[in-house]
């Protein structure tokens, strides 16, 4: 609609302009009246267009901060299951079928006890930053 409007803004401001004697005096009041009326809708548009793009910005927003509040959830449990998955592969798990069977000595379940305890360590430090 603005694209329609502002051009015959403007031609309706040559219009009514005393340099052409097209119209005469009695009907360029019209002509202004209608010009006046396409300011306005100049005005409303133009501030329906600030209105939208505010809205808009405000949506992006909120998505983005959605956005990073799954992102910081997503890195907690990428860091509690990576410190296990460092263990894990540090250790091997081959030895996990004989440790099961009872052929290995208490080590074996030292790590897997300690490494359990430091994964709840590291979870509720993520909770207490409010990350999870």
């Amino acid at each position: 609609m603005r694209h329609v409007v502002a051009p015959s803004r403007e031609v309706l401001n040559l219009l009514t302009s005393r340099e052409h004697e097209l119209i005469r005096e009695p009907q360029v009041l019209y002509f202004r009246d209608v010009y006046d009326h396409l300011v306005r809708l100049t005005d409303e548009f133009d501030s329906f267009r600030e209105l939208t793009a505010a809205t808009i910005e405000l949506y992006l927003s909120t998505v983005n901060n959605n956005l990073s509040v799954i992102m910081k959830r997503l890195t907690a449990a990428t860091v509690v299951l990576a410190g296990i998955a460092a263990v894990a592969g540090v250790f091997g798990m081959s030895e996990a079928s004989s440790a099961l069977a009872g052929q290995e000595g208490f080590g074996f379940w030292l790590i897997t006890i300690a490494t359990v305890l430091i994964a709840a360590v590291v979870l509720a430090v993520l909770r207490r930053i409010d990350w999870v």
